[in-house]
């Protein structure tokens, strides 16, 4: 096992709009000391005593495999050229300023020359200047190759979502009362049930509760209880995702819908989260740029606790902040930092403020937390306190880490890096070290992914161009990443 190393070069890294230098795990003055440690255990087993050894000689570093490459010499050389030509794109203000308000046009036009479903022309060029950097693929045959690659790559797994959301349009209409089927609903359950037959028991499908059209959205405002016909959608999902072992993670929204998304998405936990197997296959999506997310949380720990059902957490900074009530939100983005940070390292711990125990009469509830964050300090953090507890023998919170397809493929590689056998580590320690140990020393790395049309995904793709023109200093520097990467390539020779 090797300290991570980032190559030659120092790599410039952003965390969401905030810019700021990527610091490496241990500085080169400690390389020379480390590897004398590491001399140390190469002939002992990695019993829990020779790993709380390990633990209090470095207790402040990460030890994780490294190619003595840098992270994104993972890529293959057709996504690495496709992610430059995108980026360099995307990195440009005025480009991405006059593409937005066709690209709004496009998502909902029945005409022939705008809807790229229909148009050909418009539907090629799409596809290979947008569509196939962030999206999964249109049908089954094409989603299944991409996830294909994503596992070779060594993702843990893919989060896969149906991008299709409700034209503009319907959304002020009231649905039909004299149908007894709301046939937005049903084209909702269709599409996440074939979302479902896409992915393995390794992977996550992604629930989007508005998706499902207006009388949702009305349930969803009033705070009343899911339309009978939802919950029987929901009730057919969650079945179907429980017989194949896959789990489930409902989307965070607009604030104006989220007490009552919380509330129906507790309400599913309690019924597939109370596993005798400590499993836990739903995930609730928790916002920490919303003052009030370490409150919500606490609820729901205690609440887990309480009653004896496991809580599975996604923990993201926000995606809302253009249409959230101000006062809502954190006064700065590094608060926003400290509260993402303080929540993922109290989850991991166990220890989260103001949960007694001896208040609820159970312990801490089974918890999985998933990390999903583009932000490389936060997932460099949670990695040293996992690695820190794994080598202690701690208790261990099951934790996953997630980046969008096309966005921060430098943090995804890296994590990457850390699950892939080290090529400068000898057999003999190899055998040494015992694999579950190894094993849990890796990380859970995964890729969020949509699919549809063209058309159905462009409100998913015009969403990613938002991010991008709201973080263009972050962009610029993903592409500076790549052009650094190619030109490493092209200087030695491919390697």
């Amino acid at each position: 096992m090797e300290v991570i190393r980032c190559g030659t070069k120092k790599r410039i890294i952003s965390s969401s709009s905030c810019l700021s230098p990527r610091t490496p795990l241990v500085h080169s003055s400690q390389r020379k000391s480390t590897q004398q440690r590491r001399n140390k255990i190469t002939r002992r087993s990695l019993s829990s005593d020779s790993a709380s050894e390990l633990l209090a000689n470095d207790q402040s570093q990460v030890t994780v495999p490294s190619g003595h490459l840098p992270p994104l010499s993972i890529m293959p050389a057709p996504i690495l050229l496709r992610s430059l030509m995108i980026t360099q794109i995307l990195a440009s203000p005025r480009l991405l300023s006059a593409c937005m308000p066709l690209m709004k046009i496009m998502s909902s036009s029945k005409s022939f020359m705008l809807n790229p479903d229909r148009n050909p022309l418009l539907h090629t060029l799409m596809r290979k200047f947008l569509y196939d950097h962030f999206c999964a693929g249109e049908n089954g045959k094409e989603v299944e190759q991409a996830v294909s690659q994503m596992r070779a790559l060594g993702y843990k797994g893919v989060i896969l979502g149906y991008a299709k959301e409700v034209e503009p349009s319907l959304l002020a209409e009231a649905a039909n009362g004299s149908s007894t089927i709301d046939p937005i609903i049903e084209d909702w359950r269709v599409g996440n049930m074939r979302t479902l037959e896409m992915i393995s028991d390794s992977d996550f499908l992604a629930i989007k509760f508005t998706g499902a059209g207006p009388a949702v959205i009305e349930a969803l405002k009033s705070g009343a209880p899911m339309p009978e016909q939802m919950a029987a959608a929901m009730k057919e999902i969650c079945d179907a995702a429980a017989a194949r072992d896959t789990r489930l993670w409902i989307d965070a929204e607009n604030q104006k819908y989220q007490a009552t998304i919380d509330a129906w998405t507790v309400e599913l936990m309690r019924t597939y989260n109370s596993r005798t197997d400590g499993k836990v296959p739903i995930y609730n999506t928790y916002q920490t740029y919303l003052k009030h997310t370490p409150t919500v949380i606490l609820e729901h720990l205690k609440l887990a606790s309480k009653e004896g059902w496991g809580l599975g957490l996604k923990l993201v900074r926000g995606a809302y902040i253009a249409s959230e009530p101000r006062h809502l939100i954190h006064d700065t983005k590094e608060d926003t930092d400290a509260a993402f940070d303080a929540c993922t390292d109290a989850l991991l711990a166990q220890r989260f403020p103001s949960f007694d125990s001896a208040e609820t009469g159970a312990p801490f509830p089974p918890v999985e937390l998933f990390l999903a964050t583009h932000n490389e300090d936060s997932v460099k953090k949670a990695c040293q306190t996992q690695h820190r507890r794994v080598l202690a023998s701690q208790p261990l919170t099951h934790l996953g880490y997630g980046q969008l397809q096309g966005m921060a493929d430098d943090i995804s590689c890296e994590l990457l890096q850390m699950c892939r056998d080290d090529p400068t580590c000898s057999t003999e320690r190899k055998v040494a070290m015992q694999e579950s140990l190894r094993n849990a020393l890796k990380p859970n790395a995964f890729k969020y992914s949509s699919w549809g049309t063209v058309q159905e995904c462009m409100q998913y793709l015009l969403r990613r161009a938002v991010e991008n023109q709201g973080a263009i200093g972050r962009t610029k520097q993903w592409a500076a990443a790549f052009r650094g990467e190619l030109w490493r390539r092209m200087t030695t020779l491919g390697r």
